[in-house]
């Protein structure tokens, strides 16, 4: 398994040892041989001083390769290199090109700093807060402390969004909960503390109740998790109606999807498209797995003023991944 690293290049060189040298020289066959996995460890290896002399230029050269040839982590790594000009060069439109190659396939960690780069607007990238707005929201969705904190920056400042003090408490509130980063962790709390000054305690218990139904949404790396980043994705609710994955959804929701992904209890889930009946509105899917079916009944046994109950997820960006109720009553049964 790969370790997730921010910027491997920083780490300390360690001592070689002989199952170190050994594990390295197995490597370097399949990496010469052209295997991707095995460029990005022995780039890896040569960044931390693994198994051989620490050499940043062949850290480089060996995560290229693996990068050429799609691999996320080495393109996330590639982009730090020439981000900090680690054994390079510092080259900030090099950076940004691999960043978004790697961004585009789901790393949180390339999505956060591309999102750093539109903000800044570097190299011969133009300064755009909508574009470091949503690399940024991709990140944070994903569980990553330094986004979820800077995207509480921009609600808080209505920067590439709409101000708005409940998401801006609840990024921050999320970034602050992580241990991992000190730093950060001051940054979120800080915003948080100048925030309440503003809020009312309703708007307050509001940030705190989306913070704690958030989610992490993890994508899943080196697949493409969004068919194109120039068209926005949309979301919508569905239940299962047999236990072996089938689902009822909308048609609009789904009309000219190229994928579509299910966020449940278990985790993000693909799913496809089987039928759609436009008239109704309605889409049949199918996912993979077992799942807990919601009865059906027949709609004959429906009467006027009899009461209704909906349980969806909408805007779940704005108001969470907790299912939200609302109640009435049939008001007709034509028409």
């Amino acid at each position: 398994m790969k370790p997730q690293t921010e910027l491997s290049n920083s780490v300390a060189t360690s001592v070689i040892t002989d199952d170190d040298r050994k594990l390295f020289e197995s490597i370097k066959v399949k990496a010469e041989a052209g295997d991707a996995e095995a460029q990005w460890n022995l780039g890896y290896y040569y960044a931390i001083g693994k198994g051989v002399v620490k050499n940043e230029r062949e850290s480089e050269k060996w995560y290229r390769k693996s990068a050429e040839q799609g691999d996320a982590l080495a393109q996330a790594n590639l982009g730090a290199i020439y981000f900090d000009g680690v054994g390079v060069k510092k080259d900030y439109y090099e950076a940004f090109k691999w960043f978004r190659k790697a961004a585009e396939q789901g790393s949180d960690f390339a999505q956060l700093y591309l999102g750093g780069i539109y903000y800044k607007g570097l190299g011969a990238t133009e300064k755009d807060n909508d574009q470091a707005a949503k690399w940024l929201r991709r990140a944070a969705e994903q569980g990553n402390a330094k986004a979820q904190g800077m995207l509480g920056e921009f609600y808080f400042n209505g920067e590439g969004v709409s101000q708005n003090y409940i998401e801006a408490y609840k990024w921050f509130n999320l970034s602050a909960a992580h241990d991992d980063r000190q730093s950060d962790k001051e940054i979120s709390v800080e915003g948080r503390s100048s925030l309440v000054q503003l809020m009312t305690p309703a708007q307050i218990a509001e940030g705190q109740r989306r913070a704690a139904a958030f989610i992490p949404r993890k994508e899943i790396l080196g697949s493409d998790n969004y068919a194109s980043l120039e068209n926005p994705f949309v979301t919508g609710s569905g239940f299962f109606i047999t236990d072996d994955g089938y689902l009822i959804s909308n048609n609009h929701v789904v009309k000219g999807a190229t994928k579509i992904c299910l966020v449940t209890s278990a985790g993000t889930v693909v799913a496809k498209l089987v039928k759609v009946d436009a008239a109704n509105d309605l889409a049949l899917l199918k996912a993979v797995g077992k799942f807990s079916p919601l009865p059906i009944i027949a709609s004959r046994l429906a009467y006027l003023g009899g009461t209704v109950a909906t349980i969806g997820f909408p805007e779940p960006s704005l108001q969470g991944f907790s299912p939200k109720l609302a109640k009435g009553e049939i008001a007709s049964l034509s028409g």
